[in-house]
Order: structure tokens, then C-alpha cells, then sequence
């Protein structure tokens, strides 16, 4: 374990009612629903910071998420943080002026129905059977299309060629997934139904403050540099051992962490879904993230490619990111295929070459440059062959009694950061049931104390 001045060796005397591995949205989400419920609690975050992949970092008076993040209004994140007195602040982007790019030029994408009705992007035809589809989408039984791929959703149900990669390129917009003949339709589907988008007010690590500051308010003991690397023991009394020979006892354990370092704390008691999740690849963006001194086009603030997997934002036109008047942080990604070996030069190069055309000279304003060329996105496609995300791994198939997990690859609800929450909140709900149900161990704990004297 790395070294950590603020761990207390009474925290290996307690038993607590749940250890959390992991110090992400999902884990410090579930803590604050366990500690607004008095139980005893303490996360587990081998990094000496919070956040995961919700991190945002400081570079020069502007605020870098790893990547392109945004929150949706109405869904399940900003439903249960609400509930919670969890409320991060910000804005949607206005899209006037936005961009469509179509082998390599330039068309003014369609922000509103009355630019959907006056643009020659499409044809009349078109624009009906375009402003049909969203009409009805609301009504849509998209359970229906869980086991149909996106691309043959649409083929099956769309005319128009047009029309077609206008909604591929809308659904890999709101999946963050470039691979339409796998994504399940229902899962592409609800998302694009959710309402409008947040860019987050100093950057997700406001929201990762905020949970913290709450959950340690209701008593949650927050531990970072510390790594669990094993999980043993039988209901109710689990063991947590952690790098450097500690080791904490709890009634149950959830880990929020990804599914190879879930499925490698049990090791062979592993149940053989969260082995099959484990193996899975996840899915992951080239990201180039910069502070501009000034944008050469500041019209210019949104772009999505229309026949290569390519986006375009500048956050600061919506949220408060940089404290230097004039200065722009902005994020260009290419969304990846899980079938395809990425290749870190050759994504960076037509992510320049996007720049380019869309804010020529803007490479002489770079005031920092990050180039990330893998960030992992999700860590499993809800894929049509396995239901959508109702094939997802359930927050208590981990093949372990007491063992929950939870992340954006656990559970039967929504994508993303949604998806770590609503399982954050099922892992919670059954932690609570389990200790209304089942004896939480502490008095084998005082009979093992008692023999001991």
C-alpha cells in the first residue's frame, strides 16, 4: 500500500457495514447513500486522488476533464445526486452555428427544428421522415429493439441513406459508441430520448468534491493510497486485504472499480459472468484536450463528424473552465471501435487535421495541449446480442454473497455515468437490505476478541 499519513489503525479493529473500493462517481455515490443511512462506511481509493476517470486537472487557468464529459439534465446521475443535496452547477451549449463535417467540408448542422426545416442537407422527404422518427421516439417500445444492432434498426426502419448516418452520427453522440452494427438499438434508443446536456461548472471535479464533502459530513472515512488486492471471507464477515499487510472486516464489501480489478479481487471465486466482463474490451475515444488563448472562429462551438467518428466542443462557451478572459478549453475526440486496434498518430493526425478545418490558425493559440489517446469511456458495450444493458452484470452476480459491484458496466439501467449510479444505488439498496436481514458479524468479532484474551 502506498504510504497514507492518515490512515488510523482503528480502522482495522472496526467492523464496518461496508467497505467501498473504489473512490469514483460510483463509489462515493453509494457512500453517501449508506452514510445517509447511518451505516458504517469507508472507501478504498488506491490513488491519492479521487474522481477516476472524473479527474479534472488544472493546466494553465483552464480546467481539463479527461475528455469530452457532459451531464444530462433528467437522468439518473442528476436524479439521485439531486435526492442527495448533490447538485453541481452548469450549462447547456447554445448550438447555433454548429458544424457538420462530411468529407472533409464544412455544413451547418441543424440545431433547431426551424434550421431542419430551411437546410439543404436534406431533401423534403427527408426532413419529414427525420422530424418523424423524433416525434415518435418518446412513444417508442425500445425494449423491442434491445437484441437488434443500431444499424439494422435503421435500416429496417429508415428510407434514407441521409437520414440514416444523421442518426448514427446523433446516437454515437449520446452513446459515446462508434460501433452501430453492435450497439443495441434499445440502448441507442433511450439515450437519444434523454433530455438536453450540462457542461459542469469547473469541471467534473466538482461534482466529485461535492460528494465527498458530503459523504464525509455524514461519516463516511475516506481513504485514498489505499489499494485492496483481495476479497475472502463468508457473509457476514468479509476481509479486505490491502497492499502492506492491513486488512479491514465488514458485513459487505462493493466494488466500484472497474470489472478486471472487481473480478481480480475474488480471484477463482469469480462467478463466471463477472469473468465474461472482465475479458470484455471496453470502449474507449482518442482525446485531444487544449486552452486556447482565443478561438480564431468563436462561432464555431460544436462539430460532429457525419462519416468519420469525429466531435468538436468548446466547454467554455457553456461552463465556468478558465479563469483568463478570452482563453477557450475545448475538447476534439474520434470515438474508437472496440473491434479495432487504435492507432495513437494516426487518430491525433485527424484530430489536427479537424481543428484545422474547423479553427484554422488555432495552432498558434495552443496555450497547453493534452493528447490522451485511449481514455476508456465505459467498460463493456451493451451490445444486441446481449440484451442491451439488461445483459449487463448485476450488482450482486459477482458470485460472492455480500460482494456488490457497481460502475458503468453493472446493472440493467441507462449508459455512462447514469448507468454508475443507478448501480451504485442498487448495490446500496441491497447492502441495506442485507444488514436488516442477515446478523452483520460483530458479535462473532467480540467472541473472537473474548478468545483471544
Amino acid at each position: 500500500m502506498s504510504a497514507n499519513a492518515n490512515w488510523s489503525a482503528d480502522w482495522e479493529q472496526t467492523h464496518w457495514d461496508a467497505v467501498i473500493i473504489g473512490g469514483g462517481l460510483a463509489g462515493l455515490t453509494a457512500a453517501v447513500l449508506l452514510g445517509s443511512q447511518k451505516k458504517r462506511v469507508i472507501v478504498l481509493e488506491k490513488a491519492t486522488r479521487l474522481g477516476g476517470r472524473a479527474q479534472t486537472t488544472e493546466r494553465d487557468g483552464g480546467l481539463l476533464n479527461l475528455g469530452p464529459h457532459a451531464l444530462y439534465q433528467n437522468a439518473e446521475a442528476s436524479r439521485i445526486w439531486n435526492a442527495l443535496g448533490i447538485e453541481p452547477q452548469g450549462k447547456p451549449l447554445a448550438l447555433q452555428n454548429a458544424q457538420l463535417i462530411e468529407q472533409g467540408q464544412l455544413t451547418e448542422l441543424p440545431g433547431s427544428p426551424w434550421k431542419l426545416f430551411t437546410t439543404s442537407l436534406l431533401g423534403f422527404k427527408e426532413k419529414t421522415e427525420f422530424a418523424a422518427f423524433f416525434a415518435g421516439l418518446g412513444r417508442m417500445d425500445t425494449a423491442a429493439w434491445d437484441r437488434t444492432s443500431l444499424a439494422d434498426f435503421l435500416h429496417a426502419r429508415i428510407r434514407s441513406v441521409k437520414v440514416r448516418e444523421l442518426l448514427t452520427m446523433l446516437a454515437r453522440l449520446s452513446t459515446y459508441s462508434a460501433d452501430p452494427a453492435k450497439i443495441s438499438a434499445g440502448t441507442a434508443l433511450r439515450r437519444m430520448s434523454r433530455g438536453g446536456v450540462l457542461y459542469l461548472d469547473g469541471g467534473w471535479q466538482s461534482a466529485v468534491r461535492q460528494l465527498r464533502e458530503r459523504a464525509e459530513q455524514l461519516g463516511v472515512v475516506i481513504a485514498a493510497g489505499a489499494q485492496a488486492l483481495a476479497v475472502d471471507g463468508a457473509l457476514p464477515q468479509l476481509r479486505v486485504a490491502l497492499a502492506g499487510g492491513r486488512a479491514l472486516r465488514a458485513s459487505s464489501v462493493l466494488a466500484a472499480a472497474g470489472p478486471r480489478e472487481t473480478a481480480a479481487l475474488l480471484g477463482d471465486g469469480a462467478s463466471a459472468p463477472l469473468q465474461a466482463a472482465a475479458a470484455e474490451r471496453p470502449v474507449q475515444a482518442a482525446c485531444l484536450d487544449l486552452v486556447l488563448a482565443s478561438l480564431p472562429q468563436p462561432s464555431r462551438g460544436f462539430a460532429l463528424g457525419l462519416d468519420r467518428p469525429l466531435y468538436f466542443s468548446n466547454h467554455s462557451q457553456a461552463a465556468a473552465l478558465t479563469d483568463q478572459p478570452g482563453h477557450a478549453v475545448v475538447h476534439a475526440a474520434k470515438y474508437l471501435s472496440v473491434d479495432e486496434d487504435a492507432d495513437a498518430d494516426r487518430d491525433l493526425a485527424e484530430l489536427e487535421h479537424m481543428l484545422d478545418l474547423l479553427q484554422p490558425g488555432w495552432r498558434d493559440r495552443v496555450v497547453t495541449r493534452r493528447y490522451l489517446p485511449h481514455v476508456t469511456v465505459m467498460h463493456a458495450l451493451p451490445t444486441a446480442d446481449a440484451g442491451g444493458e439488461r445483459g449487463r452484470l448485476a450488482c450482486d452476480g459477482t458470485g460472492v454473497p455480500g460482494f456488490y459491484a457497481a460502475g458503468d458496466w453493472v446493472g440493467g439501467e441507462a449508459l455512462l455515468v447514469d448507468a454508475s449510479c443507478a448501480s451504485a444505488k442498487t448495490a446500496a439498496d441491497l447492502i441495506l437490505a442485507q444488514l436488516r436481514d442477515v446478523p452483520d458479524g460483530r458479535e462473532q468479532d467480540a467472541g473472537l476478541a473474548h478468545r483471544r484474551r
